[in-house]
Parts: C-alpha cells; structure tokens; sequence
C-alpha cells in the first residue's frame, strides 16, 4: 500500500486519473482504521464479494486494475508489485495521452 500511496500522491491533483481501493473482506471500520494507522489517504471503499463482476476476478489477493478512459481493463495485475515505478507512472501517462 506504500508505493500505491506513492502513485496516487503523483497523481492526485490530475483529474484524468481516479483511484478506488476496494476491500471485499473488511468492514467499513477496519479498513477506516487501516488507512488511519499506515497513514494513507487513499478513498478506501468496502463491498461484498457477490458485488464484484467476475471480470475482475483473479482468484488472487491481492488484485489491481488498471482502466482505460473507455473503461476497458488496460492492464490487470494479481499479486503485490511497486506502483510507485517509473514504468507505472510512464504506463498511467500513455494512457492519459490516448
């Protein structure tokens, strides 16, 4: 969550790029809680997993999405990884430029 903090503090004032954290397991106060404790001010945002499109299932936790303005899935990825690289912002810029 670290390096997503990272990518959204790059982000934050372009309007062209949105973040959604989404926590199918806790409760609206856990996840308060967990964002409060590791200091992050990402929107954090909790719903059920019968309320997740099977189209962003991975079967594996945890799982990002990365969408393009059409709201097509440009790049899904399972598993932890550093959002803050380079590459990802050069990606999520390329992205913007479409």
């Amino acid at each position: 969550m670290p390096t997503v903090q990272k990518l959204y503090n790059h982000h934050r004032t372009n309007l062209d790029v949105e973040f959604l954290m989404v926590s199918r397991w806790d409760s609206p106060l856990a996840a308060c809680s967990y964002a409060y404790r590791n200091h992050l001010s990402l929107p954090f945002y909790v719903t059920r997993d019968d309320d997740v499109p099977g189209s962003i299932n991975l079967g594996q936790f945890p799982a990002a999405f990365v969408y393009a303005r059409d709201g097509s899935i440009a790049a899904p990825h399972a598993g932890a990884s550093d959002w803050s690289d380079q590459s990802v912002i050069k990606f999520i810029d390329q992205l913007r430029a479409r």
